[in-house]
């Protein structure tokens, strides 16, 4: 295909910041600096203390890249620890409080034995990054990230994904789907990715990308097999993420990117036990733990392997960040239950991830074995409107600070020439209002994907109120 145009599709400008570069270029015989382009891949849950040995022991090549070239460390999280919430504070620079998304699910749609809907993107209260970018002139591709249902108009294209499993209470992940209405932004990008979703109508078909990585036994026992089928899931999501997300960086890369891959976070719920049978107590057999010790760190080889691709795809002279939202340990409440479905959890914040490649980035190596952090998780959109040259909004908390920590991932003369500034952002950004359902009949198809890859065919995909996979969910 061909490069994709980028019109502005009727996206108002409260700002006017784009427009006052070019009249500055007009006016002066010195260029305006264009901004080099920056990819963003949040991949949830990723641990320092795991991630660290499978780099040095060449399993993780693209990560070895990133500590040998770049800069790559540790990036404190917050309280609570749950994806919609943290990843929605990494996009907007905000703490909950203010953004919104406290939970995984809005409460104030809540009815009858209802806990709510999964919060979706007009319920954020807050502009975005890439509604920030858009404002400026900036060109923006936006795939999977968490809480962007139904897609916003940006300059660029938006690939929204939708929470449907957190609405059906199986798995409290979001992934893209097929024939979801205002997905994609433009609308007509919902035919160009299609070719490049994974879309799984049972689990065998689903397992079946999966065994190239994993070595999933042909016969497993109903509990097992629900921790696999969650796994599957993530698996398929993050394919389809980043096929769609390499397509938009080969078809006319935006300023800014960003992509969201989950399957970590997943393996370290479901499969910790298996990793750290010592961290639990209870006993755990011999043959499943041979069989299933490795499926963490098979995670973290498979996201390695799906950011290359994406590596792979970006332009030259594009600045890569790679970060995550938490590490993980054992599940405290969950540590004499074996039939529990999570044995991993990250009650205490354990800090993230943060790595940056590129000619943006300071050459600060592999830090991971640092206590030191680089930075925290309300800094990341801070530095990625500095990166883009982009005032920070004046109402962020990181505004309020002399420098911040995490500029210290950026290179120290692109650093001094380019300050961060402070600006008033987005003032008539729109209203929030409360989280939507999907178009009608939308359900329907969610419960025949979950029926099909299992979840709906015996007591173990009952919801236990109060447990970790309650509609309330203690971790994720």
């Amino acid at each position: 295909m061909g490069v994709m145009a980028r019109p502005w599709h009727n996206f108002h400008m409260t700002c006017g910041l784009g427009a006052v570069l070019l009249a500055l270029a007009a006016c002066s015989d010195t260029p305006i600096e264009a901004p080099k382009p920056v990819l963003v891949v949040g991949i949830d849950g990723l641990d320092p203390g795991i991630l660290g040995p499978l780099i040095e022991s060449g399993r993780t090549p693209h990560f070895a890249r990133l500590a040998a070239e770049g800069t790559l460390g540790r990036l404190a999280t917050m309280v609570p620890t749950w994806s919609p919430v943290i990843w929605t504070t990494i996009a907007t620079g905000q703490p909950f409080e203010v953004h919104g998304v406290d939970n995984f699910l809005d409460s104030s749609t809540a009815t009858g034995d209802s806990a709510g809907l999964p919060f979706t993107s007009n319920a954020r209260r807050v502009p975005a990054v890439w509604d920030l970018a858009s404002n400026a002139g900036r060109t923006v591709d936006c795939t999977g990230w968490w809480v962007t249902w139904p897609a916003e108009r940006v300059n660029g294209r938006l690939v929204a994904s939708y929470a449907a499993q957190a609405q059906a209470q199986v798995i409290w992940k979001p992934t893209l789907w097929d024939h979801l209405e205002e997905q994609t932004w433009p609308p007509e990008l919902a035919q160009e990715i299609k070719p490049f979703l994974v879309l799984a109508e049972g689990i065998e078909q689903a397992l079946e990308p999966m065994r190239a990585d994993y070595p999933i036994p042909g016969e497993l026992d109903e509990h097992v097999k629900r921790l696999i089928t969650d796994l599957v899931w993530s698996y398929v999501a993050d394919l389809s993420v980043t096929q769609v997300a390499g397509h938009l960086l080969e078809t006319g890369q935006a300023d800014l990117s960003l992509a969201y891959l989950a399957m970590p976070d997943v393996a370290g719920h479901r499969f910790w036990k298996y990793m750290r049978p010592d961290d639990v107590r209870f006993e755990i057999t011999p043959l499943d733990i041979e069989r299933f010790h490795e499926y963490i760190e098979l995670s973290y080889i498979a996201a390695d392997r799906m950011l290359g691709t994406l590596m792979d795809r970006m332009a030259p002279g594009t600045t890569l960040i790679v970060l995550s939202d938490h590490g993980m340990h054992v599940d405290p409440v969950n540590v004499n239950l074996p039939t529990a479905l999570n044995s991993g959890a990250h009650e205490d914040a354990p800090d993230g991830i943060f790595g940056i490649l590129g000619p943006l980035a300071a050459k600060r190596g592999n830090q991971l074995k640092s206590a030191q952090v680089l930075g925290s998780v309300d800094e990341v959109a801070a530095l990625i409107m500095q990166m883009q040259q982009l005032p920070i909004p004046r109402d962020w908390p990181a505004a309020s600070r002399p420098q911040l920590r995490l500029e210290g991932v950026l290179d120290t003369e692109w650093r001094i020439a380019h300050p961060n500034v402070v600006g008033d952002g987005m003032p008539n950004f729109r209203a929030a209002t409360p989280s939507r359902l999907p178009a009608t009949g939308m359900n329907k198809q969610f419960e025949n994907v979950f029926g099909n890859l299992g979840y709906m065919d015996g007591p173990e995909d009952e919801v236990v109120p109060n447990s970790p996979d309650a509609s309330t969910p203690k971790q994720q």
